[in-house]
């Protein structure tokens, strides 16, 4: 019981701080770790998903469509409102980028807000994931970075 004391009460700091104001601050700061302590209630739910009240938060780090694709089939049965999605990417394969972003475009269709939050390196495919976020929901740190070079073009 003591050892998982401190990890709970470093998630309630946490809550203080990040929904100390709203419900859903855009800004929010969650890391691979804290979503791993959180998800210990949902245990369905990949340690990159969690779910509180209408608010799906999802961390993002390798470009990876199957995995994605998972994730969101398993929020289904949540009554989801906003996705704030937490990305940090060296980029990856551009048509798993491409499906993951048809998979955000059609959250966005069906009516929810998805807020995509860039953090530390977003780089190359990453950057597709980026702009599909909704309308004025798409954000990057201050001490983030954006890397992007010439796209190839295959003859097929």
């Amino acid at each position: 019981m003591k050892r998982y004391f401190l990890p709970i009460m470093v998630m309630c700091i946490l809550f203080t701080l990040v929904f100390g104001g709203p419900l859903v601050r855009s800004a929010s700061t969650f890391t691979k770790d804290d979503f791993a302590i959180l998800n210990g209630m949902k245990e369905y739910l990949p340690n990159n998903i969690v779910v509180i009240d209408d608010t799906a938060y999802v961390y993002v780090e390798r470009i990876d469509f199957q995995s994605f694709y998972r994730g969101f089939a398993l929020l289904k049965p949540f009554q989801i409102n906003k996705i704030v999605i937490d990305l940090y990417s060296h980029g990856g394969a551009v048509f798993d980028a491409m499906a993951m972003g048809a998979i955000i475009t059609e959250q966005i269709k069906s009516g929810k807000t998805v807020i995509i939050n860039a953090r530390g390196l977003v780089a190359s495919a990453g950057l597709i994931i980026l702009i599909s976020g909704s309308s004025g929901h798409r954000y990057i740190d201050q001490d983030s970075m954006i890397m992007f070079h010439e796209m190839s073009v295959y003859d097929f």
